[in-house]
C-alpha cells in the first residue's frame, strides 16, 4: 500500500465516519402534523394572524394549555396574547378556544400592543418563571421596539393579571427582530435567542432553572449582555428554535427547527456544526405564508414536539394550529449540564411511531494506515473508551483519547479531554479506533 494511498484512505473513511454521525434524516424525529382540537373535536381556527403558538400549564391543573401571541384579527398591527385551557388531557388535548383569555396587564384592560406591520410583526411569547415562585410568567416581543417581561401578580390561577416590565430595547425600528428559543448552549435548559435585523445574526440570553421550577428563567438585560452566536452559511432568519432533537449531538453542534421560506410556508431542519449553518431538509409546509414556531413538550411525554401556526391577510381556516408530536425521548429524566440519551417514546393514546434510524454508526476501525499497522487491542482497551471519545493511534505506540475527531485540510483534528483543540498530520495516525 503506497503512501499516497494510505493518506487518502484515512481521509476518506474520516469523513465518512464524522458524516454518518452527523447526518439524520429530520422527518424521522416527529411525526405527521396534526392540527390542535377545541373543546367540541373540531380544529382550532385562531382568527389571529401570524399566531405564535406554546404550551405550558399557565392554571395549574396539571395539563398543557395552549397559548398564543398573535395580531388580534388577519388584517391589524395590533398584537395580543391568548390562553386556552386545556379541557382534554396531555395524551388527547382539547383547547377551549372559544373561551380564549386575552391576557390582562395591571391596568385591568386586555392588553394590546403595536407589532410596527400588518404582514411581518408578530408577537412570539415565552412561558417562564421569572420569580420562581411557581406562577406562570411571560416574555414576549413585539418585533419592532422591545422585548417585554409579564410578571403574574398571582390574583388568579385561571385567569391571570400581569405587571408589565421592559426585558430590554432593540437596536433600531425599522427591521424585523424576530426571535426564538430552545436549548443553545447544550444544557437541557430553554434559552431566549433574540434575532435582529431579520435573523441576520443570533444573540443568546441563557436560560436557568430554579431547583424544583418547572419553567425557565432567562438572563437579564439589556442587549449586550446577550451572547453573539457565529453562524456562518445557511440558518433561518424568521424564528429557530434548538433542542437536542436526535439525541445524538455532539460538541460543537446544534440542532434546531426554523422557517425556511416564509413566503412559501416551509419549515425546515437545520444543523450547526463548529459554528457553520447548513439545512438538513424540510420537515412540513404550512398552508399559508408566514408560520410561526416553537418547541414544547406539548404532551408531556419527554419528547419535544413543534407547534406552528401563521397566515396574515388570509380566511380563518388557515389559522389553524398544528403540532408535530416528537419520537425521540430527549425531555424526561433530563440534568442541567448533560445531553438526554435518545430512545424511541410514543405519546400515550397514539399508536407507537416507527423509531427514528439512528446515525449510522461509527465503525470501531476508522482507518488503518499501512500493512505494518499494529494489531487490533483487546476487547478491554476498546471497552475502556468513553462514550464519544475515540483512541488515536500513532506511530511510535503514542495514544491519544480524543473527541469530535475530524479530518481538515491534510491533518486530522480533534479536541483534547479537557477541551483544547489539537491536530496531528494524516502520516503520523496509524489509526483511530472509537468504542
Amino acid at each position: 500500500m503506497t503512501k499516497r494511498y494510505a493518506l487518502g484512505l484515512i481521509a476518506g473513511l474520516l469523513v465518512a465516519a464524522v458524516s454518518a454521525r452527523a447526518e439524520v434524516d429530520p422527518k424521522s424525529l416527529f411525526g405527521e402534523p396534526v392540527a390542535l382540537l377545541d373543546a367540541s373535536g373540531k380544529p382550532v381556527m385562531t382568527g389571529k394572524a401570524e399566531g405564535s403558538p406554546t404550551a405550558a400549564d399557565y392554571d395549574g391543573d396539571g395539563v398543557n394549555d395552549l397559548i398564543l401571541g398573535g395580531h388580534l384579527n388577519m388584517n391589524t398591527a395590533q398584537g395580543g396574547i391568548w390562553l386556552a385551557r386545556n379541557v382534554g388531557t396531555n395524551a388527547e388535548p382539547r383547547f377551549d378556544w372559544q373561551n380564549a383569555y386575552q391576557v390582562k396587564h395591571d391596568g385591568g384592560g386586555g392588553l394590546q400592543f403595536s407589532c410596527g406591520c400588518k404582514s411581518s410583526g408578530y408577537v412570539p411569547v415565552h412561558p417562564v418563571d421569572w420569580n420562581s415562585d411557581g406562577w406562570m410568567d411571560l416574555v414576549y416581543s413585539d418585533t419592532y421596539t422591545k422585548s417585554w417581561v409579564l410578571i403574574n401578580d398571582k390574583s388568579s390561577r385561571e385567569r391571570p393579571v400581569f405587571t408589565r416590565q421592559l426585558y430590554f430595547s432593540f437596536e433600531k425600528r425599522n427591521h424585523g427582530m424576530n426571535s426564538g428559543g430552545g436549548d443553545w448552549n447544550a444544557d437541557g435548559v430553554p434559552d431566549f435567542l433574540y434575532m435582529p435585523f431579520g435573523g441576520s445574526h443570533y444573540r443568546l440570553f441563557k436560560g436557568s432553572l430554579a431547583p424544583g421550577a418547572k419553567l425557565p428563567r432567562y438572563q437579564d438585560g439589556p442587549r449586550k449582555n446577550g451572547k453573539v452566536l457565529k453562524i456562518s452559511g445557511e440558518k433561518s432568519r424568521d424564528c429557530a428554535w434548538a433542542w437536542n432533537f436526535s439525541g445524538h449531538e455532539e460538541p460543537g453542534r446544534i440542532e434546531y427547527v426554523g422557517v425556511g421560506d416564509r413566503k412559501k410556508g416551509t419549515i425546515d431542519f437545520f444543523v450547526v456544526e463548529n459554528g457553520a449553518g447548513r439545512k438538513v431538509g424540510n420537515l412540513t409546509r404550512f398552508r399559508g405564508t408566514f408560520p410561526k414556531l416553537t418547541v414544547c413538550d406539548l404532551n408531556d411525554d419527554g419528547c419535544m414536539d413543534v407547534m406552528y401556526s401563521g397566515g396574515v391577510f388570509a380566511k380563518l381556516d388557515i389559522t389553524r394550529v398544528y403540532v408535530m408530536y416528537g419520537k425521540v425521548k430527549n425531555v424526561a429524566g433530563r440534568k442541567p449540564g448533560t445531553r438526554p440519551v435518545a430512545a424511541a417514546g410514543t405519546a400515550p393514546g397514539r399508536p407507537a411511531p416507527a423509531p427514528p434510524a439512528p446515525p449510522a454508526p461509527a465503525p470501531r476501525e476508522v482507518a488503518r494506515a499501512g500493512e505494518n499497522a499494529e494489531p487490533e487491542d483487546e476487547a478491554g482497551e476498546v471497552a475502556a473508551i468513553p462514550e464519544g471519545f475515540a483512541l488515536i493511534h500513532m506511530k511510535g505506540g503514542k495514544k491519544v483519547l480524543a473527541r469530535n475527531v475530524r479530518p481538515c485540510t491534510s491533518r486530522v483534528c480533534y479536541t483534547t479531554p479537557d477541551g483544547k483543540e489539537r491536530s496531528v498530520s494524516f502520516g503520523a495516525v496509524v489509526r483511530i479506533q472509537r468504542p
